[in-house]
């Protein structure tokens, strides 16, 4: 799944025009849709879900809130949780991070993340 996923984002970062903040965030659920071979839906749904499903919104959570700097409250109602919620998505990734592929994924996600608001600032 994480080489798939990294893939995935590289080309998924090669395609993507300038963006803004709730673009990012949409391109954000997407490929994290795709890297967990999830649904988008799956998401936002208002149920936790299985285990993948909840770390994949974990890790979208995070990037939402690390990767655009949206604050705790904005990201948790693009998602419909508590910021609370959002928090703690937020250490959870922290944590899975040692894991060096859990790493170089969200890292190379962090990248893309900050390379399409650097387009969307120059537009």
């Amino acid at each position: 799944m994480m080489d798939h996923g990294v893939d995935l984002i590289r080309s998924e970062t090669r395609s993507v025009p300038d963006m803004s903040v709730p673009i990012v965030h949409g391109f954000i659920s997407r490929v994290i849709a795709s890297v967990y071979e999830i649904d988008v839906a799956h998401l936002l749904a208002p149920t936790r879900g299985t285990a993948t499903i909840a770390l994949a919104r974990q890790v979208a959570m995070y990037l939402a809130h690390v990767g655009c700097g949206l604050t705790l409250t904005e990201v948790g109602r693009q998602f419909g949780r508590d910021r609370t919620t959002v928090a703690h998505a937020c250490e959870v990734v922290e944590g899975r991070r040692e894991d060096e592929s859990f790493d170089q994924m969200i890292e190379l996600l962090e990248q893309s993340v900050a390379m399409l608001q650097l387009n969307e600032g120059e537009g």
